[in-house]
């Protein structure tokens, strides 16, 4: 995975005059995917170094922090560059020096491992001393991360084939407007737009396919004055509880088959990229 990520040291400092620290966390920042990651150390470390270390206030500060990661209004959007993501997290994640604990600055890798579970694994071992279980890695299958695997597929093969492709296309109508991400021709017009059902309630997925089914009902008459059509990537739920509702959710995308549409699950989503180099190259 040869992909520019960041990390941020988060330490403890039991003086501001003194300048002693030690390493309580780090926070990964991965810009393809726009996902942040917080891996905690162990805080017996600073309490045997600190006596006066409050390791249930630390522990206070990083619910926050995991809070407002989790929370999802972390969209860090801009290039990403030391500057801006250490301005970024001061604002957005841990504004002050609270409880002692400050963040470094940023420090920019441009060469990661096989995944970024793998990548956060190893650099927190280095980072974080001591540390023997850090969490599991759990990488949301939202729209970014769809999109941006079928582009990957598409690049990696074929560099020029980017530039006959349709960024962000929005489709209006009298009664709808949608965007879609990309859009190519073979024939027909192919409209692209990830949808992620890797949600946490049954009924954010039942609600979500209805949605998308509603905009294909009422763009029906849209695609065949132009000879479109739209292509959903769908990904599924990584909680297996939920594997049925997110069954139903594709019969309920498929539940007309005359509309102009066509549902690529992540399974297929490789053999779709190949079928867009084929038909552009």
């Amino acid at each position: 995975m040869n992909d520019l990520f960041t990390y941020q040291i988060l330490k403890y400092k039991s003086s501001i005059v003194a300048g002693e620290a030690v390493n309580v966390a780090v926070l990964f920042y991965f810009s393809k995917f726009n996902h942040f990651e917080l891996v905690r150390g162990d805080l017996k470390r600073p309490k045997s170094i600190f006596p006066d270390f409050d390791s249930k206030l630390v522990n206070h500060y990083l619910d926050i922090i995991q809070d407002r990661i989790e929370e999802k209004k972390i969209n860090f959007s801009k290039a990403p560059d030391e500057k801006s993501i250490q301005l970024y997290v001061h604002e957005n994640i841990l504004a002050v020096d609270a409880a002692g604990l400050v963040f470094d600055s940023p420090v920019k890798v441009t060469e990661g491992l096989d995944s970024i579970a793998s990548t956060v694994s190893t650099y927190s071992h280095l980072l974080l001393p001591g540390l023997t279980h850090p969490k599991k890695i759990k990488v949301q299958h939202n729209e970014k991360f769809i999109i941006t695997q079928y582009l990957n597929n598409i690049t990696s093969q074929k560099e020029e084939i980017e530039e006959k492709l349709i960024r962000n296309k929005t489709i209006e109508t009298n009664t709808v407007s949608l965007k879609f991400d990309v859009a190519w021709k073979n024939g027909t017009l192919n409209h692209v737009k990830p949808i992620s059902f890797d949600l946490s309630q049954p009924k954010d997925i039942q609600n979500k396919a209805t949605q998308f089914f509603g905009y294909v009902y009422q763009l029906a008459d849209y695609a065949k004055i132009t000879s479109s059509r739209f292509d959903f990537l769908v990904s599924k739920p990584q909680n297996k509880e939920l594997i049925r509702d997110y069954e139903n959710a594709l019969d309920i995308l498929d539940f007309d088959k005359t509309l102009p549409k066509r549902i690529i699950t992540e399974d297929k989503l490789e053999e779709y990229s190949q079928e867009t180099v084929n038909e552009l190259k």
